[in-house]
């Protein structure tokens, strides 16, 4: 199992930043920050619109500016805010304070104290309880190690269950505070898979979690492992999550079987392609689309439709791409290799503007681009590496 589990899928969920966050030291330049989110989200730029949240997180926790987190959770818990893909911004919070405030990665740096500092200079703030809970039970993983069960030391294994009874008991003593915030069940979630919670116990939190926050994407996803049949359920039973999830969701809920299982294929476990329902998979990622109309969710849909050898559904997704698509593509070749598919890399003058991404050889180029193509290339520096390569390899 990975270590920790930080597998918050920001697979991507819109509203403009409620407020702007006042971080210390004075001279930071909040008209500049100002500018970038507006320019993010009319762009309808993911990631600058992630790198932002990510941007603010840090620079709080790097000046110990606990009143910026506070208002910065607030105003995305209550504004409920999202990116222009449908993204929570309140868990890119989340899983940016986890990054910033718990061990590292490979858990050969123990955590800073600032999560242990924030929740006492802050009692009463809700995310700082949840993101203190968040940060005992991945230190509990860092204390077990990653092996199967039967290869963890009963010293290990004591350490961990006691890490993770810390924080249950966390945000089991201050329930009442600290649960208005949706993160409250993706962490407990994670809490019920570390302490084997049985399957009516786990459901119950489900769907207390459900009830109070049924569009909060982050319970379903994180339950997602429980349901995993090398934990406590079976291939059946994580199509019926995803099921469970549409029906539960409200504003959301067309569009929730396909985030789901948008999650579940980026885990690479190879589970979405053994048991999703293809035609309702289909119909719900043209609900979230209808929603959030972004390159972002467009090209991700294109992805997967690759992965499930429909090369039909991925050429409708190319066309609804503005732009080249490529930041949704972990590895850009596999971008081509699906375009190549999809019939969607036809050699055209007014698709000169993609023919590095798609792989154009220089005589394609030569044919088909015109001068000013070339030099509006010429000014990308993707394309114009790439274009510079062909020309290179003649």
């Amino acid at each position: 199992m990975a270590l920790g589990l930080r597998s918050i899928a920001l697979a991507a969920a819109a509203a403009f930043l409620g407020t702007f966050y006042f971080v210390s030291p004075s001279g930071h330049n909040l008209l500049a920050v100002e500018q970038q989110i507006t320019s993010a989200h009319v762009d309808g730029n993911e990631l600058i619109e992630r790198k932002t949240v990510v941007d603010a997180v840090h620079k709080a926790v790097e000046s110990k500016d606990y009143a910026a987190l506070d208002r910065m959770a607030t105003d995305f818990r209550t504004s409920k805010a999202r990116t222009t893909s449908g993204v929570w911004k309140l868990a890119v919070f989340h899983q940016q304070m986890l990054e910033e405030t718990g061990p590292s990665a490979s858990c050969d740096k123990p955590s800073p104290r600032f999560s242990i500092d924030w929740l006492a200079h802050s009692p009463a703030s809700p995310a700082a309880v949840i993101v203190r809970a968040a940060v005992l039970e991945e230190e509990g993983w860092c204390l077990r190690g990653s092996g199967m069960g039967n290869t963890v030391s009963a010293s290990a294994s004591q350490q961990f269950h006691a890490k993770v009874q810390e924080a249950r008991a966390l945000l089991s003593d201050r329930k009442k505070q600290a649960s208005v915030d949706p993160h409250y069940y993706a962490v407990m979630a994670r809490i019920g898979i570390d302490q084997a919670f049985d399957k009516s116990a786990y459901r119950a939190m489900l769907d207390e979690a459900t009830a109070r926050s049924p569009d909060y994407h982050y319970a379903y996803f994180e339950a997602y492992r429980y349901y995993q049949p090398q934990w406590f359920g079976s291939l059946r039973e994580v199509e019926q999550l995803g099921r469970y999830a549409s029906e539960r969701a409200g504003d959301d809920r067309d569009g929730m079987y396909a985030r789901y299982f948008w999650y579940v294929f980026d885990c690479h476990c190879h589970v979405m392609e053994q048991v999703v329902d293809w035609p309702r998979m289909k119909q719900s990622m043209r609900a979230v689309m209808a929603r959030y109309p972004t390159d972002w969710n467009a090209s991700n849909f294109a992805r997967i439709s690759c992965a499930m050898k429909d090369a039909e559904e991925a050429g409708k997704w190319f066309d609804h791409v503005k732009g080249d698509g490529v930041d949704a593509w972990p590895n850009p070749g596999d971008m081509i290799t699906c375009k190549n598919l999809a019939g969607r890399s036809t050699r055209a003058t007014e698709r000169c503007p993609q023919a590095a991404r798609e792989g154009w050889t220089r005589q394609d180029m030569d044919q088909y681009c015109r001068p000013e193509q070339m030099e509006a290339c010429m000014k990308d520096s993707v394309c114009s590496s790439k274009i510079m390569s062909q020309i290179q390899a003649g």
